[in-house]
C-alpha cells in the first residue's frame, strides 16, 4: 500500500509535468511576483509548495540567482514525503534541485505571477524521477 501509494504521487507530478509542456505559455516580462505558499504571492520566496493539497512535496531553502523578469533562476532542496507508515508520520527526503520560473499570467488578485516551475535535480533524484521535470503553480485564492 505505501509503496502504491508513492507510485501514485510520483505518478501524479510526472502527469503534471507533462500536461504543462503540452500546452506550455509565453513568458511575460516584468513579473515579479511567485505562489510561495498556495494561499498568497511572495515575492523571492524561501520555499515554494508544489503539493498544495496535502503539502508533501515542496521546494526549501531556495537561494535566488535571478527574480523578477520574464524568468527567475535559483536553487534549492526539492523535499518529498516518503509517506510510511503514512503521510502523517512520514519522512522527508531532499534532493539539491535548480529551479526555473516561467510563463507568469495574470492571477484573479491582479498580479503576474509565474506559474511554470521546472527542478532539475543536480544529482541525486527520487526513484522513478527523470533527471528534471515541470510543475504548475497556481494563482494565490482570494
Amino acid at each position: 500500500m505505501i509503496r502504491a501509494m508513492r507510485r501514485r504521487v510520483i505518478a501524479v507530478t510526472t502527469a503534471l509535468a507533462f500536461a504543462l509542456l503540452a500546452s506550455a505559455a509565453q513568458a511575460s516580462s516584468g513579473s515579479d511576483r511567485v505562489v510561495g505558499d498556495c494561499t498568497r504571492s511572495q515575492v523571492k520566496p524561501p520555499y515554494i509548495v508544489i503539493a498544495c493539497g496535502d503539502g508533501n512535496i515542496d521546494v526549501v531553502k531556495i537561494k535566488w540567482k535571478t527574480f523578477g523578469g520574464a524568468t527567475a533562476a535559483g536553487s534549492g532542496r526539492y523535499g518529498i514525503n516518503d509517506c510510511t507508515p503514512n503521510c502523517a508520520a512520514g519522512q522527508f527526503h531532499y534532493y539539491a534541485v535548480k529551479l526555473l520560473l516561467t510563463a507568469a499570467k495574470r492571477c484573479p488578485d491582479g498580479h503576474d505571477d509565474y506559474r511554470s516551475l521546472k527542478l532539475t535535480f543536480a544529482s541525486k533524484r527520487p526513484a522513478h524521477s527523470g533527471r528534471a521535470f515541470t510543475s504548475t503553480l497556481s494563482c494565490p485564492e482570494l
